[in-house]
């Protein structure tokens, strides 16, 4: 599965459902109870192109293995036969396949040494919420960065995951202690948007618990996860 790399450039961050969520929102749909939207669901998941490199089908951080009823265009989507990780929106229905409605594409954190982001700021950044899927694979992170609109192009945000150190509980625990480092690459900070990232848990096959730290804007914000 291709992984970003060791920076992410945001120079926009969108909420690529807002469309279809306001949609939603008509008095039919509360009046039925069974509108367009009354079955969608949001999910963390694994999603594969076909030979096309159209998305077919995904399998769920819960487990469940999803068909498509049609095959997805996605502008990211340019590899065939190829497996990306995605925010998927669809209706669960008691069906054979299930209908997509939208994918945002999730950046997989490479995990890098602290000499690979000498050249970094530290700059600050917001963090929401952090979490391990339930199948295990992946810690998932949702970060809020301040942005604004852009008079030079080559603006962007950059974000890397690095590994500092690994040490031991005493316990005969492992423990690997990461941090994310921010860039805000000139980007104004008139708003807040929110990014997920998923970090591979198969980096840490040896590993027992993680540590991340992140310069947040009220301080430093430490987040402790039991992998095993």
């Amino acid at each position: 599965m291709p992984k970003t790399p060791y920076r992410i450039r945001l120079f926009t961050v969108a909420a690529a459902f807002v469309g279809l969520m306001s949609a939603g929102c008509s008095s039919d749909s509360y009046d039925t109870g069974d509108g367009n939207y009354s079955y969608l669901t949001a999910d963390f998941a694994l999603v594969t192109t076909d030979a096309s490199a159209a998305l077919v089908a995904a399998s769920t951080d819960d487990g469940a293995s999803l068909s498509f009823d049609r095959p997805y265009k996605a502008g990211w989507t340019a590899k065939p036969d190829t497996v990306y990780r995605a925010l998927v929106y669809y209706d669960k229905k008691p069906t054979e396949k299930v209908a997509l409605r939208a994918v945002t594409q999730i950046p997989v954190m490479a995990v890098h040494k602290p000499e690979d982001v000498k050249n970094m700021t530290d700059a600050p950044l917001g963090v929401e919420s952090v979490w391990k899927a339930k199948n295990g694979k992946y810690v998932n992170v949702a970060l809020l960065l301040k942005t604004g609109k852009m008079d030079d192009s080559s603006q962007g945000q950059t974000i890397a995951l690095v590994c500092d150190s690994f040490s031991d509980t005493g316990d005969g625990r492992k423990v690997a202690d990461l941090r994310f480092v921010h860039d805000q690459g000139g980007v104004p900070q008139y708003y807040t948007s929110r990014v997920y990232v998923s970090i591979p848990m198969a980096e840490f096959s040896d590993v027992d618990k993680i540590d991340i730290t992140f310069n947040a804007y009220n301080g430093t914000v430490r987040k402790s996860l039991s992998i095993k």
